[in-house]
């Protein structure tokens, strides 16, 4: 109230979740070393899931638990795990998470456990892209020789660990249980991929599977679905029994612009004078930036009452050095920071320490990311805030008006794709690691590829003299490196920038080509941890920008000139006695022809440059279109329109309604700004998202 004025706190949108007492359990029998280990954490006690799920988990039953961020849920596999290699030693554990850093914060807890126990020699390591593999540095080898417990995420698995075979066999062998954290995250091509990863898994050992979620309606059969299970045979816990502390769901309306400051600054700065921590939330990376620099500037022109609060607030995003991300982590951890301003990078469940609100700057796109978002905040038992600052978007400005069931834990059921490429891909993968065989690998190659209807159109070559189907030459020497699990196929968009700083050269950031595209431009202001940074020239070739600090009050945004040609149409639903929604691959061709300087205050255009020379990126994507014809066109023009307006207008229309039914972001779904066509609606999946091949056609059924 004393930020903002009459009605901008939307009273009738708060929700308050009481607090709840912990239920507790007695679990199966634990070793007694381990129960003294878990004093050590002050763990006496364990909540009525953590004993069901280590139940279930003793009695070898595939299990997923379903559970509230911060319930303790990585309890539930490190006590099975370690009880296991007490008595048996040779036993081997794979843990999967989505990200290097949840991999690496569960790796310190889980060691700092097994410290706990002397009589327990187990040697717990990390693997991913950071791990060395030089000849000097063989860190690799040296973990499939002796790590009995290793974590990592599905991009190794899938590139490094499956694809290696020799040096993997005797773990894969001896492998006794696979964990899968974050399940939710697994959905649509990238949980397409994941199954197809592990059912490739699958041809060398028969694990037992044990998942942790928070935010999907149906845990158990989408884990099924992910691991090729049956359904019947994945226990499902999902009664949480750790204790929360009261929280606080509150929506706040910021249409109305301050000046000089956002409400976000200022909400920022009442929490900082009030002694709490939090974490805001922002959708990109150059909205976390500018928030982070004003959020800045508020604490240098108010020193009198915010002293010394400028080292307390950190940005946190993408693109950040290694050694910086996991500097600010161990800072949050250990209480040095005030405030966090971040993107979803920080949405995950590594442990940030005690933070008091979590403050989300747009209204996410999905239940399930406001409710990870939201439990970021409130760990460890405290009382918290959940504050969604709704901004001008038309999405939030739907938000502030049918606001109902904003607070309401109702998640979507998660789904994978059934994308026939990414299957064929997979099968290229599998039969390279190990050929596959007509008589005991049909029923695999069926269940990977479920367009195959007959063994005989398995699309492999076959190999007379094996009598099995092999990798094609076009796939060697390294198939996974031709099948990127977390983007597009477009081999030209995984190719990565690098920003130089004059006159050291050293790197400031790295980039993909589609991010690139519309960041790195002559003129264009680069923000780095609130620091502004002037890129002066670019070298397309070399895929280099070189950039130099500077002080400006504006920021630039990039203009594209966008043509989108559909190139096929997969499907076509019809509206009208003539009129037909498609869907089906379009080519998209983009240039920047141009920038605009905003003022980063008011946010309003300063000046527009024209860029005489810039590359053009040409990609393909998803798209949905509908051609219009010359009725609907002169029923515009009657109605004195302006038809590129009119067409523009309603193609933004639809990117927001596609968003809404499919559950992404708005980001996601594209369309073309400054060269619409008179003549068609049409949008695209963004190729910097995950693409789903059937997620638009999904939509034209809805």
């Amino acid at each position: 109230n004393q930020i903002g004025g009459s009605g901008q706190l939307v009273t009738t949108a708060t929700r308050v979740l009481p607090a709840r007492p912990a239920e507790y359990q007695t679990p199966p029998p634990i070793d007694p070393a381990i129960q003294e280990a878990l004093k050590s954490r002050d763990i006496t006690r364990l909540y009525t899931h953590q004993a069901q799920a280590i139940g279930s988990i003793s009695q070898n039953k595939h299990t997923v638990v379903n559970t509230a961020t911060s319930s303790g849920k990585s309890l539930i596999y490190q006590i099975p795990i370690l009880q296991t290699l007490l008595s048996n030693p040779q036993a081997r554990f794979l843990l999967l998470f989505p990200t290097k850093a949840l991999a690496q914060d569960q790796e310190h807890s889980l060691k700092q456990l097994v410290a706990q126990i002397p009589q327990l020699q187990v040697y717990v390591d990390t693997l991913d892209g950071d791990t060395p593999n030089t000849k000097d540095c063989p860190e690799r080898q040296l973990i499939s020789e002796r790590a009995q417990i290793i974590l990592t995420n599905f991009d190794t698995l899938h590139t490094s660990m499956l694809p290696n075979v020799p040096r993997w066999h005797a773990f894969w062998t001896r492998l006794h249980l696979v964990v899968i954290d974050e399940l939710h995250i697994y959905q649509h091509a990238f949980g397409q991929h994941v199954s197809h990863i592990l059912s490739r898994l699958q041809r060398f050992a028969h694990p037992q599977f044990v998942a942790c979620s928070a935010t999907t309606s149906n845990p158990g059969e989408h884990l099924a679905e992910l691991c090729s299970l049956d359904p019947e045979s994945v226990n499902i816990i999902d009664q949480n029994g750790a204790p929360q502390g009261q929280r606080t769901m509150m929506l706040w309306d910021s249409q109305t612009q301050k000046l000089p400051f956002s409400d976000t600054t200022l909400i920022s700065s009442h929490i900082l004078s009030s002694g709490l921590r939090a974490v805001v939330f922002c959708r990109t990376r150059h909205a976390c930036e500018l928030v982070f620099r004003e959020i800045a500037d508020y604490i240098e022109q108010h020193y009198d009452l915010l002293a010394n609060k400028a080292a307390q607030v950190v940005c946190y995003r993408g693109g950040y050095a290694l050694s910086e991300r996991r500097d600010i982590e161990q800072r949050l951890f250990n209480n040095q920071i005030q405030i966090v301003v971040a993107t979803s990078a920080l949405e995950l469940g590594i442990d940030v320490g005690a933070l008091d609100i979590a403050l989300i700057v747009g209204a996410p796109h999905s239940q399930s990311s406001l409710w990870q978002q939201s439990g970021r905040a409130g760990r460890r038992n405290r009382s918290c805030l959940t504050l969604v600052v709704a901004e001008t978007s038309p999405l939030d400005r739907r938000i502030v008006s049918q606001h109902c069931e904003l607070f309401e834990q109702q998640f979507a059921p998660a789904h994978i794709s059934t994308d026939s490429s990414i299957s064929t891909a997979h099968l290229q993968c599998a039969a390279f690691e190990r050929p596959l065989d007509r008589k005991y690998d049909c029923a695999f190659a069926l269940q990977l590829h479920k367009d195959l209807l007959d063994p005989d159109n398995v699309p492999l070559p076959w190999d007379r003299a094996t009598n099995s189907w092999c990798c094609a030459l076009s796939f060697k020497p390294w198939p996974p490196l031709l099948v990127p699990i977390r983007s597009s196929h477009n081999d030209n968009d995984r190719l990565l920038w690098q920003v130089l700083v004059l006159p050291s050269l050293r790197v400031l950031e790295e980039m993909d080509t589609w991010r690139a595209q519309f960041t790195l431009y002559e003129g264009a202001i680069l923000f780095y941890q609130g620091q502004a940074f002037g890129i002066h020239s670019i070298d397309v070739d070399s895929r280099l920008a070189m950039s130099s600090v500077t002080d400006v009050s504006w920021f630039t945004r990039a203009s594209s000139r966008l043509d989108i040609v559909p190139v096929s149409t997969e499907r076509a639903v019809k509206l009208a006695d003539t009129k037909w929604i498609c869907s089906g691959s379009v080519s998209i061709s983009s240039t920047v022809v141009g920038y605009s300087r905003v003022d980063t205050r008011t946010k309003r255009i300063i000046e527009y440059v024209p860029l005489p020379q810039t590359y053009p990126h040409t990609t393909s994507a998803n798209g949905i279109w509908i051609d219009l014809s010359l009725a609907d066109l002169q029923l515009l023009t009657n109605s004195k329109c302006n038809v590129s307006d009119s067409v523009h207008a309603a193609q933004h229309a639809l990117c927001a309604a596609i968003s809404l039914a499919a559950g992404c972001d708005v980001a996601e779904i594209c369309t073309a700004c400054t060269n619409p066509s008179d003549k068609r609606l049409v949008v695209y999946q963004a190729s910097r998202a995950i693409a789903d091949k059937n997620l638009l056609p999904s939509v034209l059924v809805q």
